[in-house]
C-alpha cells in the first residue's frame, strides 16, 4: 500500500525533466505548424511572383537587373522556407515581393485565364501566406 502512496511522487519526478522542457519547445513547435502551410503555398505563389516579374519586365515597369534582384530574393525564401530557417526568412524582402505576386494575378486575370473567383482565392491564398511568413519573420 505504501507503494501506491509513492507512485505520484515517482511519476511526478519522472516527468519533470519533461515538464521544463516542453515550454522551451513551444515556439519551436510553433513555427514547425506554421512552415507547413508556408511550404505546401510557396508554389503557387512563386508561381504568381514570377509572372509578376516577368509582366513588370516586359511593360517596361521593372528594369531586367531589378528583376534577377528579385528572383535570387525569391530563391532565398524559398530555401528558408524549405529549410525551415526562421532567421533567413527574416532576412527575406517579402514585402518588396508581394506586390509583384499581386500583380501575376492581375495578369493571369487581364490574360483572360481566369476569372474573377479565382483571381479572388489567389487574392485570399496570397494574404494568408502573407500573414504566415509575418508571423514565421516576427512581425
Amino acid at each position: 500500500m505504501k507503494h501506491l502512496l509513492a507512485l505520484p511522487l515517482v511519476l511526478v519526478i519522472c516527468a519533470l525533466p519533461f515538464l521544463v522542457a516542453c515550454p522551451s519547445l513551444g515556439p519551436k513547435v510553433d513555427d514547425l505548424a506554421l512552415f507547413e502551410p508556408a511550404q505546401v503555398t510557396w508554389s503557387a505563389v512563386e508561381n504568381d511572383l514570377l509572372r509578376g516579374i516577368e509582366d513588370g519586365v516586359s511593360e517596361g515597369d521593372l528594369m531586367p537587373a531589378a528583376a534577377d534582384n528579385l528572383r535570387a530574393s525569391a530563391d532565398g525564401m524559398e530555401l528558408a522556407l524549405r529549410e525551415k530557417d526562421r532567421d533567413a526568412l527574416r532576412l527575406s524582402p517579402w514585402s518588396e515581393l508581394e506586390p509583384w505576386a499581386d500583380r501575376g494575378i492581375d495578369d493571369k486575370l487581364a490574360d483572360g485565364e481566369i476569372g474573377p473567383g479565382v483571381a479572388s482565392s489567389l487574392r485570399e491564398q496570397l494574404a494568408n501566406f502573407t500573414n504566415i511568413v509575418n508571423k514565421l519573420r516576427g512581425l
